[in-house]
Parts: structure tokens; C-alpha cells; sequence
């Protein structure tokens, strides 16, 4: 009769719908969305469904999109970064192949110069190195015992050759951390290298106890800050505040930061203060 060829007639639409859309999404067009009026029942939920899947497509292609972009920016910006140091590499290696280091002083300032130069291309490809291993997960944490003022006084003293551009406040007592030891000199020479960059120096790190069960080591520096609306992105992958300008870097620097802290179990925070950046590092007490 009418009534059921009629059901039959729209269950067929329907279904013909339904498959179309599958189609179009199957192709490639994963904007597509089903016009679901007139829809009821089973089809209905499969409308839906297919309009769910098509939207998570969409979502997943954009972040793609999104991730390969900023992994070519990455490429661009730290073949930059790497240009500049080699270049002076280069001079200075020259400069001494050509014998214009003439007295003791011009030498040392050379091979200081290289030296420093080296440091920074090495500091660049550890971030990359981190970077890629993030990415996969597979960071490995050599986790042990740690005394952290000591430590603190060891890093400061490797990393920092004007010992007036640290001021290190660290109490009579004493606290063990379990901590990989070379990824907490990584971590403390990001924050450090960030607030030459970016800050004023000296940077005054200081050690305090939070409570029975947590740590913090504070760095604070002495510039002018971070932009209230970039510090909620400070922490992520690839992000440049406003104030980056055109100083080199690649976005990797406090993500660097924030991924170790949390491998160690502890949570990292930045604050602006109307004289410069803080930024805390809790970090776990060993009972």
C-alpha cells in the first residue's frame, strides 16, 4: 500500500544519505556534516555517529596541519640559532690560523669565544635532542638521590662563568631529592639561559621547603617580565612570548623545563613580578 512504499521510499533517502556522507568523509572531506532533519530512530543515531567521526577527522587533520607546521618553524628557527654560533666558530678559528691572536690575552679570548660558542650549538641540539624524545616519550630518568644544595652550588659553579650573575640564598639544612642528576643541570641551565636571554641578570635562585613532602627551588631575574597573556602558553612546545622579539630560540626552552620537572614527579609555575620572572620548580622530598 501508499504508507509502506512511502517508509520504504524515505528509509531508501535515508540510507542512500548515510552512505553519501560515508563517501564523502572516506575521500577526504572530513568538514562534511550530515543534514539530519527528517532523520529518526537508528538512522538518526548513525547520523550522528557519522557526523562525530567526521568532526574527530577534522579535529585530528588540523592538529596535524598544526604540528608540521611548527615542526618546519622548528627547523627554520634553530638552523638560524645554529648559524650565528658557527659563524664566530668560524672567525675565531680563522683569526687564530692566521696568527692574529699576538699576545696571551687575544688567545685566551679566543678559545673563550669558541668555547662559549660551542656551548651554545651544544645547548641547541640537547633541546632538539629532548625535544624528539618527548615527542616519543621515551625520555629515560637516571633517578637517584640527590642532595640539592650541593647540587645547586655544583651546577651554578659548571654552568656560570661571572659567578656575580647568580645569587644563591641556600639555607644551613640540607634536602634529598630523588632526581636525575644530568636532566636537573638541563633543566637549571634552560632557566638560567632563559633569563640571560630574556631577563636582567643577576638571577637569585633560592632553595625553600614548601611543606613536609615538597621542595622549591625559586630562579628569579631582574627584567621585565613576561606578558600576563603569555604566561599560560609559556610552558607549551614551540612557544614564543611577545617579548622574543627577534632573539634566537626555538620555542623548546621552559617546555624543556616543565617536561623534566614532571618526569621527577614535581610541577613548575611562573610568576611576573613588576621587577622581572619567577620561576618555581617543586620538586618532591625523599622520605
Amino acid at each position: 500500500d501508499y504508507k509502506t512504499f512511502h517508509r520504504l521510499f524515505l528509509q531508501s533517502q535515508q540510507e542512500d544519505q548515510i552512505a553519501d556522507a560515508i563517501t564523502k568523509i572516506a575521500d577526504g572531506d572530513t568538514s562534511y556534516q550530515m543534514n539530519l532533519a527528517g532523520l529518526e530512530g537508528k538512522e538518526l543515531r548513525v547520523g550522528n555517529m557519522i557526523n562525530s567521526i567526521g568532526t574527530g577527522l577534522e579535529r585530528a587533520l588540523q592538529e596535524q596541519v598544526k604540528s608540521e607546521r611548527l615542526k618546519a618553524d622548528l627547523i627554520t628557527n634553530v638552523s638560524h640559532d645554529i648559524k650565528t654560533p658557527v659563524a664566530s666558530i668560524r672567525a675565531y678559528a680563522e683569526g687564530l690560523a692566521a696568527h692574529m691572536d699576538t699576545t696571551p690575552e687575544k688567545r685566551m679570548k679566543f678559545a673563550e669565544v669558541i668555547i662559549r660558542k660551542c656551548d651554545e650549538v651544544s645547548a641547541l641540539t640537547n633541546d632538539l635532542f629532548l625535544h624528539a624524545l618527548s615527542d616519543m616519550d621515551k625520555l629515560e630518568m637516571n633517578m637517584h638521590e640527590v642532595k640539592l644544595c650541593a647540587f645547586m652550588r655544583k651546577a651554578v659553579a659548571e654552568l656560570i662563568s661571572d659567578m656575580d650573575s647568580v645569587r644563591l640564598y641556600l639555607p644551613d639544612s640540607e634536602w634529598v631529592i630523588s632526581a636525575d642528576e644530568k636532566r636537573l643541570m638541563q633543566l637549571t641551565e634552560n632557566i638560567l639561559n632563559n633569563a640571560a636571554k630574556y631577563g636582567k641578570m643577576p638571577v637569585d635562585i633560592t632553595i625553600r621547603q614548601k611543606d613536609n613532602d615538597t621542595v622549591q627551588i625559586n630562579f628569579k631575574d631582574y627584567g621585565n617580565g613576561m606578558k600576563d597573556e603569555d604566561i599560560p602558553f609559556a610552558l607549551d612546545k614551540f612557544y614564543r612570548g611577545k617579548n622574543s622579539a627577534d632573539k634566537p630560540g626555538a620555542g623548546l626552552g621552559l617546555y624543556i623545563v616543565k617536561y623534566i620537572t614532571n618526569k621527577m614527579n614535581g610541577e613548575v609555575r611562573l610568576y611576573n613580578h613588576v621587577d622581572g620572572l619567577e620561576v618555581v620548580v617543586e620538586l618532591p622530598v625523599k622520605g
